[in-house]
Parts: C-alpha cells; structure tokens; sequence
C-alpha cells in the first residue's frame, strides 16, 4: 500500500492500482524526444501488471511504527 500524508490524514493507494494507473500513463509514452518502445502493448502492459501480485497484501495491510 502507498501512502501519502496530507495534513493529518493520509492517501492510501493499493500497489495494484497505481500499477495499472502506470500502465495507463505509459501508454502515452513517445514524442519528439523518446520514441515510442516497440512493441508499445506488451511494455504497457508489463507496466501495467508490476505490481499484479499485491492485492493478497493491500487488502490486509500491516502497520509498522515507520
């Protein structure tokens, strides 16, 4: 679980979310500076899928004092 701290609350994303929300965003990937990685769907969707294996742990989360 990611967890950003705004004021004294926190924002809490799961693994597997901003996993896929990467995949959505390199999915754009490419301009007149970096080219487009070949081939483009398998690269999302290994981006997309990094963190796949997470929800067993964001769905039960663990506290520790950090």
């Amino acid at each position: 679980m990611i967890r950003h701290r705004q004021g004294d609350q926190f924002l809490l994303f799961t693994q597997d979310d901003h996993a896929r929300l990467s995949g959505a965003m390199a999915s754009h990937i490419g301009n007149e500076r970096f080219a487009r990685p070949e081939p483009l769907e398998v690269v999302v969707t290994g981006i997309g899928m990094h963190d796949c294996g997470w929800p067993v742990h964001d769905e039960e989360p663990t506290l520790n004092a950090q």
